[in-house]
């Protein structure tokens, strides 16, 4: 369940890229017929604009919980069914609604459309100036950093330390484990220096 959240985010951000974000940053010709319809405060741009934050947010939330239950499918075999059992909805609940801790500023602001690259993007105007997106960003990406890197080397030590019969039935899981983590550090990095810049445009 959390893989299919985390998958529903990504697969969001992907179309969200490929049908708005890069065809009018890079595409400066449809700007002209589609700009008009966002000179005024727009719902439609307020809704773009944090349904894309709330998907990254919500892959930071969910990036923190697969690491943990992976860390605990290897240091709790016995009991992580019945653990995850209960952990599990919380999670999901965790992973829909904690994205509004950062969103809250974003909701409440006035959204607007910049020149950016021959075409335009989305800014916001905060409403409340401390607030800044950026940095609600940084730390949610930053407590998934820690959190990736804490489980996944619980996760591999206690792999190491398997006999060979229990080691070979959890290789599966934690080469799984490693390599999503591994793409989500190589992700988590470039937002990190994309949000200590400051910057408003995404």
């Amino acid at each position: 369940m959390l893989f299919a959240m985390d998958s529903i985010s990504s697969s969001y951000l992907i179309l969200n890229d490929l049908l708005f974000g890069r065809v009018f940053m890079y595409i400066p010709q449809l700007c002209p017929i589609v700009s008009p319809y966002f000179y005024a405060p727009s719902i439609t741009l307020k809704i773009i604009h944090v349904f894309h934050h709330h998907a990254r947010f919500a892959k930071s939330v969910a990036q923190t919980f697969m690491v943990l239950n992976r860390m605990t499918c290897v240091l709790l075999p016995a009991t992580y069914n019945t653990i995850w059992k209960c952990l599990t909805p919380v999670a999901c609940f965790l992973v829909y609604t904690l994205p509004f801790a950062g969103l809250w500023n974003i909701i409440i602001s006035r959204q607007y459309l910049i020149p950016f690259r021959g075409g335009f993007g989305i800014n916001y105007i905060k409403a409340v100036p401390w607030a800044a997106l950026s940095m609600f960003q940084a730390i949610f990406v930053l407590i998934a950093l820690t959190s990736t890197v804490i489980c996944t080397t619980v996760t591999l030590y206690k792999l190491i330390l398997l006999p060979g019969r229990l080691r070979s039935i959890e290789k599966s899981l934690c080469l799984t484990s490693l390599s999503i983590s591994i793409t989500f550090l190589l992700v988590a990095v470039t937002q990190v220096g994309g949000a200590s810049g400051g910057r408003g445009l995404k």
